[in-house]
């Protein structure tokens, strides 16, 4: 697999993140609103938002920087790479990581839609003929370097 492709099984965690990104509230009461990434997901349920905030807020501290800066903010790849001082292809391994934590706490979160959510099979509703992943490039916005 390309290290630039989410492997399926995430597809419905890095939603649950997306839509987290949008929803009202990261546990901080300093976050400008004008700095939030424009997304054309729906925002989650109160309950389920303050229980994803909740699970970022107690993940450890890289994993937690990392998801932040990558759904909380416009930066691209390379901006973000060098804010946490990795190479940008660690980034991704990185990002990866943190994607299969997450979806290990929402698969035990008592949460049933969640839970749901985060085991959403992506394959079925996929527009781009990606079979064994979902794009890096569509996730970020930014075409994978070549």
């Amino acid at each position: 697999m390309s290290s630039y492709l989410i492997p399926i099984e995430l597809a419905g965690t890095d939603r649950v993140l997306q839509r987290w990104a949008v929803s009202v509230g990261d546990g901080l009461t300093d976050m400008p609103w004008a700095d939030l990434p424009k997304a054309k997901v729906p925002v989650l349920d109160d309950q389920m938002a303050i229980v994803v905030d909740q699970l970022i807020l107690r993940s450890p501290p890289r994993t937690r920087e990392l998801t932040e800066l990558w759904y909380r903010t416009p930066m691209p790849r390379e901006a973000l790479a060098r804010k946490l001082h990795v190479h940008k292809d660690t980034l991704y391994v990185r990002w990866n990581s943190a994607l299969y934590y997450f979806r290990a706490r929402f698969e035990s979160s008592p949460l049933t839609p969640l839970r749901r959510l985060c085991l959403t099979d992506v394959a079925n509703n996929s527009t781009s003929g990606i079979t064994n992943g979902v794009s890096w490039a569509r996730c970020r916005n930014t075409a994978p370097a070549t």
